[in-house]
C-alpha cells in the first residue's frame, strides 16, 4: 500500500512499477481539480484512490485509519510531514516498523 500526493507521484509510479503483478492500494491527494487526471501506472491489480487534500490532510488519515491491514503487508507513505506522521502512527498499529517505509516531506 502506498499513500502520497501529486508531489510524490512520480515515486508512486516507480513503485507501482517496481511490484510487477504483486496487488497494491494507492491513496494520492490531490489540491486542484486537474491533480486527479495526472498519469498513474497502475495495473488493474492496483486500486488507486484520489483523495482531496482537506483539513491538512484529514482525509488520507481516514483511509489509513479505515484499513484491515494484512501482517505480511508493507506500507510506504511520502506526504507532508503532518500527514505522515499520522498515516504512520495509525499503521504501527497493525504493522512493525520494518514494514513501513516513510518520509514527510513538506510542511
Amino acid at each position: 500500500m502506498a499513500f502520497g500526493d501529486t508531489a510524490s507521484l512520480p515515486a508512486v509510479n516507480t513503485l507501482l512499477e517496481a511490484i510487477g503483478d504483486t496487488p497494491a492500494q494507492v491513496w494520492l491527494e490531490w489540491q486542484h481539480e486537474s491533480d486527479p487526471t495526472l498519469p498513474v501506472r497502475n495495473k488493474p491489480h492496483h486500486t488507486v484512490t484520489w483523495l482531496q487534500r482537506i483539513d491538512d490532510g484529514r482525509l488520507i488519515r481516514e483511509a489509513a485509519e479505515g484499513l484491515t491491514v494484512a501482517q505480511d503487508a508493507f506500507a510506504w507513505v511520502a506526504c507532508d510531514t503532518a500527514s505522515t506522521r499520522a498515516v504512520v502512527k495509525t499503521l504501527r498499529v497493525t504493522l512493525p516498523k520494518n514494514r513501513i517505509k516513510a518520509q514527510g516531506y513538506w510542511k
